[in-house]
């Protein structure tokens, strides 16, 4: 195991996790319902703060991002139900068998029958306790119960939150209970068989955020290892959890199997797509060297919106520095090695200075926390520099390759790091050294004239080694997973969108 979150190895690399099926059900498309307990959360004093998990659950349950960590599963995006307040003053330890019994009254008195996705989830008020999670010292819990109805009979999920003031330890515990609720809703499907623990049980306290709020991770049987939501450079225009293939050509954008193509941009624009807004959707976005702009493209309005970040000579280097799931708009000025980051976070900039001219930025989250580190590559030397967010005023470095290559960051292994990676076109071949096992590999994949394109294509949280050729605008992938593709997508003159900005 390598930290809290993985990869969870033994000593011979083997996974130690075995998340499986069991014959149950998923909730392929969640209804998250929320679900206020008592008078407490009508009061004048406390109003705020249901209303303040309400909106966050709302936005939440309705972000496409929440749901792609689940895809491995079979879970796909869901949505936001209704707010409920059951009224009632509940106090002390309660039992399961209340707490469904007033689920059950609730709906019944609303006429509202249950569809297989909906989730019902109950916030408890202060001063009243579920017994099961007194028992099991709990911070919440899911379940269902079979509700019967005249000739009908309705299998209803259900998870209950306990009471804290601390939104911050209270919606980790709620995304938990949601995750788990949608890949094991009748307790019967996705655990590991060694201990029954679930996929959010693996990832305890090992947290992330998506759209500036912090959440819990999830185990990925896939890598191993607890993983956040799908990166967002992976230009999932769809929020499906995949990448989309696309090319930009002279101000239009061109996806594989996108709805349309977009006229937005000009020739001599940077393409940049990104999460900029936290919707859990990419944002068509491009960075303009002549005059420093940003802009970018809202999904939902189809207006673009436009930020000045930069001056001329600039290389746009995008990313998420704050570590809040959104993309935030940066910039490397090679003049004076200094980088220029607008933080989503806060609304904030703050410059560092990294590099010297002739070095080529490298950004990557070397150190797994989440955030992305400021790094370089040197090609004089053939040396990488990196200043990892986790260790302000400490630097590390490594020499790798030859001062010709291409360096393509990456999470190659899995493990949640990005590892140094050089694409040397004179060979045709991809050069990896694994930053957790000081190990280095290389692959024969691609010629002279190819462009690296490394993403995650086959889903499996590790990046694929790619290619586009220019030549005859294939895309050429070799999947970690096992297996090749070709596809064609493009012409000569085209900028695969996938590519690092050099």
């Amino acid at each position: 195991m390598n930290g809290a979150g993985g990869p969870f190895v033994d000593g011979s690399g083997a996974c130690t996790r075995n998340v499986t099926a069991h014959g149950g059900r998923i909730l392929a498309n969640a209804k998250v319902h929320r679900m206020f307990w008592g008078d407490y959360w009508t009061q004048a004093a406390h109003t705020a703060e249901a209303t303040d998990y309400d909106t966050t659950w709302t936005n939440l349950a309705n972000d496409p991002s929440f749901y792609t960590r689940m895809s491995e599963y079979g879970v796909g995006a869901g949505s936001a139900g209704t707010r409920w307040n059951l009224g009632g003053a509940p106090t002390g330890s309660i039992s399961e068998a209340t707490i469904t019994a007033r689920i059950q009254s609730t709906l019944s008195a609303a006429s509202y029958f249950p569809s297989s996705n909906d989730l019902f989830v109950v916030y408890l008020p202060s001063g009243t306790t579920d017994q099961f999670d007194i028992t099991n010292n709990f911070a919440g819990h899911h379940n269902h119960f079979t509700w019967n109805v005249l000739f009908f009979s309705f299998d209803v999920a259900y998870a209950v939150i306990e009471y804290s003031s601390d939104r911050n330890y209270t919606n980790p515990v709620v995304s938990h209970e949601i995750s788990e609720a949608a890949t094991d809703p009748d307790l019967n499907q996705f655990f590991d068989g060694g201990d029954g623990s679930e996929v959010g049980d693996i990832c305890r306290f090992v947290y992330n955020n998506i759209a500036g709020q912090q959440v819990e991770t999830i185990y990925s049987q896939k890598s191993c290892r607890c993983v956040r939501e799908r990166e967002i450079d992976n230009l999932d225009y769809s929020g499906a959890g995949h990448p989309t293939l696309t090319v930009f050509r002279s101000g239009t954008w061109y996806g594989l199997g996108a709805s349309s193509y977009w006229n937005f941009g000009a020739p001599g624009d940077y393409p940049l797509p990104g999460d900029f807004n936290g919707d859990g959707r990419t944002e068509y976005a491009l960075f303009r060297p002549s005059n420093g702009a940003w802009y970018v493209l809202n999904n939902a309005s189809g207006f673009y919106d436009t930020f000045f970040w930069g001056v001329s000579g600039d290389i746009p280097v995008p990313g998420d520095y704050d570590g809040d799931g959104i993309t935030d708009k940066a910039v490397w000025r090679p003049s004076n090695g200094t980088w220029y980051i607008w933080q989503s976070s806060t609304n904030t900039t703050y410059s560092v200075q990294w590099g010297t001219s002739g070095d080529i930025p490298t950004p990557g989250d070397f150190d797994s926390d989440g955030k992305t580190d400021i790094a370089v590559r040197r090609p004089s030397s053939s040396t990488w520099y990196v200043l990892p967010s986790t260790t302000p005023g400490f630097y590390t470095w490594a020499q790798w390759g030859v001062s010709s290559d291409i360096p393509v960051v990456g999470d190659y292994n899995g493990d949640g790091k990005t590892d140094w990676t050089l694409f040397r076109p004179s060979e045709g071949r991809f050069y990896v050294w694994y930053k957790d096992t000081g190990t280095a590999f290389w692959y024969g994949w691609g010629t002279w004239g190819d462009i690296p394109v490394v993403r995650d294509y086959d889903g499996d949280w590790k990046s694929d080694i790619a290619v586009w050729r220019p030549s005859d605008g294939n895309w050429y992938v070799l999947n970690s997973g096992g297996g090749s593709s070709t596809t064609q997508w493009g012409t000569s003159g085209d900028i695969p969108v996938l590519r690092n900005v050099q």
